[in-house]
């Protein structure tokens, strides 16, 4: 797997990796901006890793342990606290962790009262705020000690005396401005006030199935949603009025699509890297294109994750795969 285009190597060559659990940018207190990598290598060893995104050096890492002792998925979310960077995540059934990035301190750990779909990481008051989706709610917590930060958001209205829901199955949410997201198993999108707790929107049958990914981020005046579901189609949804903006298909399954600028919504999939615009829904340019070997699709080293930060003030995007990560400069 190459970049089409251009001869130049990957970024940073990672080796075997057999799981890349998230791949994450923020920049210091001093401007110098950050990849967070948490993998498992060939080893079965487990780490977060924290490289220099202007030469690729290693800037630290964090022993996690390895498989034997580590189960299910390893979630990582970053922000930013006063300035300072944060790292948080946990495997499943495993306390969750605060760490500080400069220096690779933990700052808090706890563990959760019930077995989490997904999680987001967002600022709000003064703290960072852990919102964590269950089966049929979305909890509010204190990324530091676990402590209820906002009321508990629930999907649908009570049935009985223990459950509000039970038909609904969360599984995955995202948090932006006011509000926070949420998509289930029958590919609907739900909207809470992330303050009151009241649910003010609901968008049924979004995908034809479960939603697998959604990514929520702020524009120019108003508030987009990105969903990702096992149709395989990426959406780009107008949170305030439910309207779908733009839709694409796709033959694998990808990375959440990653919000880059006000307007513009990126799509990895099909050995490529998409830019749709946000505001009318058209197709621009690829982002960047890879040639792909001999061997079959489901052998190819397909992108994982992406995120993006500003590299010498210039908007760029790394896009990572088991084998390696690509800077891709966006002029």
């Amino acid at each position: 797997m190459r970049l089409a285009g251009s001869d130049d190597p990957p970024f940073v060559v990672l080796g075997g990796l057999t799981r890349l659990f998230g791949l994450h940018a923020v920049t210091t207190a001093v401007g110098l901006p950050i990849l967070v990598l948490a993998a498992r290598s060939a080893a079965g060893v487990d780490r977060i890793e924290f490289i220099d995104a202007l030469d690729g050096t290693a800037a630290g890492q964090i022993a996690l342990g390895d498989w034997t002792a580590n189960s299910g998925e390893f979630l990582t979310r970053v922000a930013s606290l006063d300035g300072t960077p944060m790292v948080f995540g946990g495997f499943d059934y495993q306390p969750s962790r605060l760490w500080s990035i400069a220096d690779g301190r933990v700052v808090g750990q706890w563990s959760l009262k019930r077995r989490r779909r997904e999680l987001d990481l967002t600022s709000r008051a003064g703290r960072l705020v852990a919102v964590v989706a269950g089966e049929d709610s979305v909890d509010q917590l204190d990324a530091e000690t676990g402590a209820p930060a906002g009321p508990q958001l629930w999907a649908g209205e009570r049935t009985g005396l223990l459950r509000r829901c039970p038909s609904v199955r969360l599984r995955c949410v995202a948090a932006a401005g006011p509000h926070v997201f949420a998509g289930d198993a029958v590919g609907t999108v739900w909207r809470w006030d992330a303050e009151s707790g009241a649910m003010s929107a609901m968008w049924p049958a979004i995908h034809r199935g479960p939603i697998v990914r959604l990514t929520a981020s702020l524009t120019v005046g108003r508030t987009v949603v990105a969903t990702v579901g096992s149709d395989m189609t990426a959406s780009w949804w107008d949170a305030d009025s439910g309207q779908q903006i733009v839709s694409a298909p796709l033959r694998y399954d990808m990375p959440r699509p990653l919000a880059l600028g006000p307007n513009t919504l990126l799509v990895a999939g099909d050995a490529r890297i998409q830019a749709f615009d946000a505001a009318t829904g058209s197709v621009g340019e690829d982002l960047a294109r890879w040639l792909l070997d001999d061997r079959p699709p489901d052998d190819q080293p397909m992108i994982e994750e992406m995120c993006a930060v500003d590299v010498y003030e210039t908007p760029t995007v790394f896009a990572g795969t088991l084998v390696a990560i690509w800077r891709l400069p966006v002029l």
